[in-house]
């Protein structure tokens, strides 16, 4: 195994940001290069991280020397051309949730990776989370007995559709948000969907010009025959503490856990306002450096392409994802139960 990954990220957002940061704090990967539409974005971050060169074209990005991986962080519905053109360039991929927002591109790009040998690993960063690292060894371990139904409720304030993304109406909430919630519940139940009923209400985002769901309820049933309820919302009104709101409960056979990762660990309040700082996500401490489970994603990343080893999630995840999520809304649109094809 050699010592250092020369890594790369195309798209430079609030998310890719953080993958940028990450990187030029490990000591086993070197951030070589930033790319983004932006060429001012691009130049920022590439120059705040220490990256030696910023670009503003993804197949230019890719020719830098030294470079052997990327992570992808481009908005939800520009994953794929970056994703395939990296993987054709013989370069391992990062690719931010979810992997596509239709299962024809998800199939690609899985197809184009096992093709040439490469990783293409999906950015599910909640399994990094230590709250459900907790989860998944308890239920594993077999405390709370068998796994029978969870409810989660993932939702962003209206602030995030209208101002923070600039694409809100190229994906929408189930894509957005509930593909984390998906990929949580394949992870902790160790079962995949089998079936799904989803409710939605388009008004208040579609008045604004945006065609997506304001709210959706979706009802999973999964092969083992555990069950789950999943709610998500855009429109939660922006005086909450946080910009999202996060909620798990799963019950078991011999007992229970409650997740709370909105909360953070800590309130904090002010003469001008109440908040729950991010205390796990990514932190920066005073003494120089970060932590925390997005840190914790990229790392285990680089260590699998050095390794060579397989992904805790792998592309294969990322496209049963997507054919959950594409379930959910052809439900939500027809008003009728879905069979996910697996």
């Amino acid at each position: 195994m050699k010592g250092r990954v020369g890594v790369g990220v195309i798209g430079a957002g609030l998310q890719g940001e953080l993958h940028a940061a990450s990187y030029s704090e490990l000591q086993n990967a070197e951030l070589l290069a930033v790319c983004d539409i932006n060429e001012e974005r691009a130049k920022e971050v590439a120059e705040r991280y220490g990256a030696e060169r910023w670009y503003t074209d993804v197949k230019e990005c890719l020719k830098h020397p030294g470079l052997e991986a990327v992570s992808v962080a481009t908005p939800d519905f520009a994953h794929k051309e970056p994703v395939i053109t990296a993987l054709r360039a013989g370069k391992h991929v990062l690719c931010e949730k979810p992997l596509a927002i239709s299962v024809k591109d998800a199939e690609e790009m899985v197809r184009v990776a096992g093709e040439r040998g490469l990783i293409l690993m999906a950015g599910f960063e909640n399994r990094f989370s230590p709250p459900f690292v907790q989860a998944y060894n308890s239920i594993k371990s077999g405390e709370i007995g068998e796994p029978m139904m969870a409810y989660f409720r993932l939702s962003d304030t209206i602030d995030v559709p209208l101002r923070m993304i600039k694409w809100a109406g190229k994906t929408d909430p189930v894509f957005f948000l509930l593909s984390h919630v998906v990929d949580l519940i394949r992870w902790l139940f160790n079962s995949e969907v089998e079936r799904v009923f989803a409710r939605g209400i388009k008004r208040v985002l579609k008045a604004r010009g945006i065609d997506v769901y304001d709210v959706l309820q979706a009802s999973l049933r999964l092969k083992s025959g555990a069950i789950a309820t999943l709610e998500t919302s855009w429109i939660l009104p922006p005086t909450l503490p946080n910009v999202f709101d996060f909620y798990c409960e799963i019950v078991g056979s011999k007992g229970c856990i409650y997740i709370n990762p909105a909360i953070g660990g800590i309130k904090k309040f002010t003469s001008e306002r109440y908040e729950h700082p991010d205390m796990i996500r990514f932190v920066r401490l005073p003494v120089g450096f970060t932590v925390g489970f997005v840190k914790s994603m990229c790392e285990h990343f680089i260590r699998c392409v050095l390794k060579g080893e397989k992904p805790i999630t792998t592309g294969e995840d990322g496209l049963k994802v997507v054919k959950v999520l594409d379930s959910i809304m052809r439900s939500a649109d027809s008003g009728r139960e879905v069979v996910v094809e697996n």
